[in-house]
């Protein structure tokens, strides 16, 4: 019985497993380009508090104020993460945040010389976003979603004359959010990044809005660290509780892809 040569075996089997390899890798390149991409940024917002607060019904709302000099004796730090997951042009967001912050302030009348807050507050900010511009140097995300908060405010009125007052007050809304972000990249390290967005309508807050600007320097393709400022502003009512505030300060992040 004839056999085939190891040779004439390898001329008709070999261009059958280059063209089965190539097929693979490309069929690998098309479920990578068509695949998911995430990226994960733990992050710590140096964050000041400015703004009106009301948790004693029957008072009007305190003046509360901790500014950029004072971050670091008023401020507790917690961990902070943003994550996002892309596929193609759509993805989804997290951005989520907890702050603990003390603050003074002036009385709201003259019954009450002083007043002081303890502020907790986990608030989540939650969405798709279109990946509507995409080129070599510069992106530009359009987004929608809701922000979450949380919140924990304990307000103290304080007397010369007679016995203050106090009051702890929880709340929980969500507020619907429109926004948009975009990134250029100036060399192959360094970006530029900017983040806007606005919500509330009065579907729980009056308004909320967020600006955020940041650099960002590449020490590889998959990690890059940024520094920059964020604010921050809601102005909620419901029932005698007052939260109209602005939170602001530097933030710092690492950025990981995978």
């Amino acid at each position: 019985m004839w056999l085939p040569s190891k040779s004439l075996l390898l001329r008709a089997v070999l261009p059958l497993l280059l063209s089965g390899l190539q097929a693979a890798r490309a069929a690998a390149q098309e479920v990578d380009e068509a695949g998911w991409a995430f990226t994960a940024v733990p992050y710590v917002w140096f964050t000041s508090v400015e703004g009106d607060v009301a948790t004693i019904r029957g008072i009007p709302p305190a003046e509360v104020d901790a500014r950029f000099g004072d971050i670091l004796d008023n401020a507790d730090f917690a961990f902070m993460g943003y994550f996002e997951g892309r596929r193609d042009r759509w993805g989804f967001s997290a951005d989520l945040l907890y702050m603990d912050i003390s603050a003074d302030g002036n009385g709201p009348i003259p019954a009450f010389s002083k007043t002081e807050m303890d502020f907790k507050a986990f608030t989540g900010t939650f969405g798709p976003f279109y990946r509507a511009v995409q080129e070599e140097s510069f992106t530009l995300d359009v987004m929608a979603g809701a922000r979450l908060w949380v919140t924990d405010t304990e307000l103290t009125l304080k007397s010369n004359t007679g016995p203050g007052q106090s009051n702890d007050e929880k709340e929980t809304w969500a507020d619907p959010i429109i926004g948009m972000r975009a990134a250029f990249a100036a060399t192959d390290s360094v970006s530029v990044k900017g983040l806007a967005d606005v919500g509330g309508f009065g579907a729980a807050s009056d308004i909320t809005y967020q600006l955020m600007a940041a650099v960002s320097y590449a020490f590889t393709p998959s990690i890059s660290a940024d520094l920059g400022y964020r604010y921050l502003k809601v102005d909620y009512e419901d029932d005698g509780f007052v939260l109209n505030t602005a939170f602001q300060g530097p933030i710092v992040g690492m950025v990981i892809r995978f």
